[in-house]
This record gives C-alpha cells, structure tokens and sequence, in this order.
C-alpha cells in the first residue's frame, strides 16, 4: 500500500501548519501551498500551470479550510469539518 498524500493549501498559517503536523505524525506525505517564501512559484487561478507543476503527484485529499465551508454552505451534510 502506498503512503496517503495529502496538499495543505495555507499551509503556513496557524490552522495549516498545524494541520501538516497532524498529518505527517499520521503518516501522511504532505505537501504545502502558502503564499510565503516560495520554492516554486505557481497562480492557482492559472489551471493549466496548476495541472503541468502537479502532473505526476495523485492526492488522496486536498483541503482548503475556506473552500470546504463555502462548500458546505451550498450542500449542506455533504462536507466534514
């Protein structure tokens, strides 16, 4: 079984950082998205760029606090905290 990988979008904030601990002592591969210090520069708004710097990573979850409220916010029940 291969290890679970999961993308951390704010991943230097209070909540993101945390969130990479937990994961990591959970046996995750984590990998972190922040606007801070770069080691690779990429606009999430550029979906094209997005898909070729992630071509080859499969992620078995990925999670943006504000997005899955404003998800849940549309459906909801279908969202976990």
């Amino acid at each position: 079984m291969s290890t679970p990988h999961v993308v951390i979008f704010g991943a230097t904030g209070l909540v993101g950082e945390a969130a990479q601990r937990a994961f990591t002592r959970a046996g995750y591969r984590v990998t972190g998205v922040s606007r801070r210090g770069p080691d690779l520069e990429l606009d999430l708004t550029d979906s094209a760029r997005c898909r070729a710097v992630l071509a080859g990573d499969a992620f078995d979850d990925v999670s943006h606090i504000r997005v899955r409220r404003a998800l849940r916010a549309r459906r909801p029940g279908r969202w976990l905290a």
